[in-house]
């Protein structure tokens, strides 16, 4: 997942909407982009988008990685939707399953 220019509010709410209709919680692991831009404008009294992260995965008891370059970034990889990938939390490697040998 990742966004460009979303303030964490949108992105809290998307995220609980996305959680709420999927089995999301039977994921093995979360990759996270970016999310450039998605800050709270100045005036707004708001979480950030890490505390929004926090409060949303804090009960799923796998690796959450973020910052990965994919999706609306310079330099970015492509991780299409439904691909089956191995992570190495330890390296931080994504693989697809189909190069494992």
């Amino acid at each position: 997942m990742e966004d460009v220019d979303e303030r964490p509010y949108r992105i809290d709410r998307m995220l609980t909407q996305l959680i709420d209709a999927t089995n999301f919680k039977e994921c093995n692991a979360i990759i996270l982009g970016v999310f450039e831009g998605c800050i709270p404008k100045p005036e707004e009294s708001s979480f950030s988008l890490h505390e929004v992260i926090l409060e949303k995965f804090k009960d799923f008891n796998i690796p959450i990685v973020y910052g990965y370059s994919f999706g609306h970034t310079e330099n970015c990889c492509i991780l299409p939707i439904g691909m089956n990938v191995i992570f190495d939390s330890a390296t931080g490697t994504v693989i697809s399953s189909s190069d494992k040998n």
